[in-house]
Parts: C-alpha cells; structure tokens; sequence
C-alpha cells in the first residue's frame, strides 16, 4: 500500500566541482540558445526519441549545456547528481517526451564530460540553483507554457533551492533524494518556506544522510508539499534503474500524478 506523508502549506557527494577546464569542451560556438541539432539519444536498436543538444545562459549568464528532449505545454528541467551529468536523465527524459512533456537534462555549470555529454561553463556547485533557473527560461523560450524543476541528489537540492528564488516563476519542485546541505547550497527551514508552489520529495528510508534531510523539509514545507519516504536504499535515479520494480512503479506514478496534478 502506497504510504505518503503529506505535510502542512506551502547529491550523491558533498563536494563542491570546481575548475574542470582541462575537459574536452565538446560544445558548439555560440552564444545562447544557438541553432540546435537532433540526434539520436541512444545507440541501441529500435526507435529512440530524437535529442537535441542545446545550449543556454544560466542566470547569472554561465553558459550550460543541456538536451531537449519531446515537446509540449509542459516542460522539465532535469539535474544530475554528483558526480554525475545530464546523460543519466536521458532513459527518464525520453519517457517524459514519450507523456507529451518537453524535457531539458543539462550539465551542471563545472561539469564537463565532454563529447555527446557537452561540456558547461566554469564555476562553483554553490550555484547550480541559477543552472536550473536558466533552463526553465529557456524552456519558455521554446514555447513551454510552465516549467517543473526536478533533480536527483544536488540536482534535487538544486531544484528546491531554485524554486525559493522570487524570480523562479515555476509551477513546481521535484527532489529525489535531496540535501538540505549540499555541495555549496544550502536549503534550511527559511528556504523551505519561501516557496510558494507545490513540491515531490522522494527519498528511501534506508538512504542515510538524507532521509534526514527530507524528513526536515517535509515538516517545514507544510501542506503544499507531498512526500515519499520509499522502503528501500536507492538514491536518487537509481529509483528508476536498480530498485525493484514496484518501488520503480510508485515512484514514477508519484512523478507523473504530480506533474498531472500541478499542470
């Protein structure tokens, strides 16, 4: 049986990635939102949604990489985990075209895997909430009429601190498996409650150091908020790929009844 607990109103590493300049920066020259091209997201056989490397300004003007993925009215923004980069939201990111959403995976600015994985702009982890804030208006660029942030692990605590921002004009927050001190950012009660839109916090019961930190959220965020405390281990993306598979099925039911719910 499903077990929520739902709260009064409204990743995986500690370190902050800095420098990374010695990458391959395999990223087109350009300024922001220069002419994308599709490709194929996948190597394996059968069809696969098309991709499109993009790039754009994060707030502050740090130049990310990114991949768009589908189209529609509804548009997500996807950050990874460290270490980690955007290519572990494409499997989810096609699922989320696959439900009618445009979904933007990106590189946190100091992420530079190169190649088909793009290469962003230099800075500190401390402001990767202004990377996620970046593709939401990006996403608006392309037509999205409303933009969910969502993030696994720093990506999660990414998301959540954005979505505090008075600027952030987002219809809503989704963390997997967040921080609420996390590679320079730091989401504390004060955070919590100057966000004004619906939240999705999903953590295992078993995943030490940050069970803790979405049970505080939780309570602070009041009833605008929903969270899933799963009876299980996995951290962050790793809910999609190595849970079981009813843990797989209620998380992304949480995922996608959340996105129904706040678009």
């Amino acid at each position: 049986m499903r077990s929520f607990i739902r709260c009064a109103p409204w990743v995986v590493a500690v370190a902050v990635v800095v420098g990374l300049a010695s990458c391959d920066r395999g990223a087109p020259d350009g300024g922001a939102d220069a002419a994308p091209t599709a490709t194929s997201s996948s190597d394996a056989q059968g069809p696969a949604v098309p991709r499109t490397p993009v790039h754009f300004d994060a707030l502050d003007g740090v130049r990310i990489e990114g991949s768009t993925f589908g189209s529609g009215r509804v548009g997500v923004v996807l950050g990874h985990g460290s270490p980690g980069n955007q290519t572990e939201w494409w499997p989810f990111a096609e699922t989320l075209a696959e439900r009618g959403y445009m979904a933007l995976a990106i590189d946190f600015r100091s992420f530079c895997p190169g190649g088909r994985a793009g290469c962003s702009g230099d800075g500190t982890t401390a402001d990767a909430w202004q990377d996620m804030l970046g593709g939401a208006r990006y996403l608006e660029r392309q037509g999205v009429k409303q933009v969910v942030l969502m993030g696994s692990s720093m990506g999660g605590t990414a998301s959540v601190v954005a979505a505090s921002q008075p600027e952030a004009d987002v219809a809503g927050a989704i963390a997997l498996s967040g921080s609420s001190d996390c590679c320079g950012m730091h989401a504390d009660k004060q955070v919590i409650e100057a966000i004004h839109v619906p939240m999705l916090l999903v953590v295992g019961r078993l995943d030490a150091g940050f069970v803790g930190s979405t049970r505080r959220w939780s309570s602070w965020a009041g009833r605008g908020a929903e969270t899933d405390i799963v009876p299980s281990g996995e951290h962050g993306l790793d809910f999609f790929h190595l849970a079981t598979p009813a843990i797989q099925r209620r998380v992304s039911d949480d995922v996608f009844d959340f996105l129904e719910r706040v678009s």
